[in-house]
């Protein structure tokens, strides 16, 4: 609030500066009846002005009502004798507007524009900042309840409201609750809560008792007569000047302020030998990962070779089985051949036989053309068999070869 202050008092224009009254309006107040009565001061000095009876008190005490609690309200002290409170929050909501004596009771009766129960009072202010274009507006809802008592809804929004569009058409008093809360208001139930938040809206300073602005306010509306102007500044405006309590609360405030400021250089320096920590640790977890992956690696070695070389000898087992196979082919042909060679050989020896039949049958003279064709399939069967023999011999030996154990020395490793 004090920064704030400080920007309100070095406003550009000290005759804006800070919230200023800019509306006050009213409706059912007094004897301003039944429709919206509206004052504009547009933020500067105003004077009211009239005859006697005319409404000037009674604009002034609707002012009081929205901004001084009503245990201290002083309404309409100075038209009144002695200082006496001819008027109440009551007779304001109904309208009293003269007095008759009732020969019945033998007592004095009001007159009231307005019967309890049957109408609602609404009384807004609207405050404005030129620095700031902000507005504030404060506004109370009253009715008088049947039984004579007045209820009230306290009303502050931070935006400029009016009567004729805000507060329109509200219903009968049985719903003035319920229609307001729909309409979306900042409400407040007690004058207490109402008047601590616009004070702090309107950066009003709540500590100065007697001397805080409502209080002059209160003080000043009801004076009729200042018989000593100095004296009465002197009581109710000006501050007592209290510079002691003040330099012990600026001693005790910088006494504060410099073991705030040690904490805090503490608390730096602190925030330093963690931060100092935190990379300390970061460098050991990054390198301890490294070394970690490093071990996975080393680990990983022996069995990633152990796997190429199996993957190896994989291969050459299934090329050994290969080559195996065309071995068993080629052995199954060479078998094939050598029993082809057999049955020629046999045909061979049949025809021997044959042939040794006609040799002897040429040596018993049979026929010598028998003899020559003898001697001559003779000749062929001498000239073929050492061949027939030898191709027989090659494939014994070959098969051997193939079917005998390799030598310890001509294994495969």
């Amino acid at each position: 609030m004090f920064d704030s202050q400080l920007e309100l008092e070095f406003s550009p224009d000290k005759s804006t500066a800070g919230y200023r009254l800019h509306g006050l309006s009213v409706l059912n107040w007094g004897t301003f009846h039944n429709r919206v009565y509206t004052m504009n001061p547009d933020g500067r000095t105003s004077m009211i002005t009239g005859r006697n009876g005319s409404g000037k008190s009674t604009i002034v005490d609707a002012l009081l009502t929205l901004l001084v609690p009503n245990r201290v309200r002083n309404y309409n002290v100075a038209s009144s004798q002695a200082g006496s409170r001819e008027r109440n929050e009551r007779d304001y909501v109904l309208g009293a507007y003269s007095e008759i004596h009732d020969a019945t009771t033998g007592q004095g009766r009001k007159e009231t524009l307005r019967k309890p129960g049957e109408s609602y009072t609404v009384l807004l202010a609207n405050f404005f900042n030129e620095a700031y274009k902000s507005d504030v507006t404060i506004a109370q809802i009253l009715w008088c309840l049947p039984n004579g008592k007045v209820d009230k809804v306290y009303i502050v929004e931070k935006r400029k409201l009016s009567i004729a569009e805000d507060f329109n058409e509200l219903g009968d008093i049985d719903n003035l609750r319920r229609i307001i809360k729909e309409r979306n208001f900042v409400t407040f139930d007690s004058f207490t809560a109402y008047h601590k938040k616009f004070e702090s809206l309107l950066f009003m300073d709540a500590d100065l008792g007697t001397r805080s602005p409502m209080a002059i306010f209160n003080q000043a509306v009801c004076i009729k007569d200042v018989k000593d102007l100095t004296q009465f500044i002197r009581e109710h405006m000006l501050d007592d000047g209290g510079s002691k309590e003040k330099l012990l609360a600026l001693q005790e405030r910088f006494d504060d302020l410099r073991s705030t400021h040690r904490r805090i250089e503490t608390a730096s320096h602190q925030i330093t030998q963690l931060d100092e920590i935190r990379e300390t640790h970061s460098a050991y977890t990054a390198r301890r990962d490294e070394r970690e992956h490093v071990d996975k690696l080393r680990h990983a070695v022996e069995p990633y070779y152990a796997q190429v070389e199996l993957e190896r000898r994989q291969e050459w087992v299934d090329e050994l089985k290969h080559q195996e196979e065309a071995e068993r082919a080629r052995l199954k042909t060479a078998r094939i051949e050598v029993d082809r060679l057999r049955d020629k050989r046999e045909v061979v020896t049949k025809r021997s036989a044959t042939f040794e039949r006609h040799l002897s049958s040429w040596e018993k003279g049979l026929s010598l053309k028998t003899e020559d064709d003898f001697l001559s399939l003779r000749r062929d069967l001498d000239a073929h068999l050492p061949r027939i023999e030898g191709n027989i011999s090659d494939l014994d030996e070959k098969n051997s070869r193939n079917f005998l154990p390799a030598p310890q020395g001509q294994r495969a490793c």
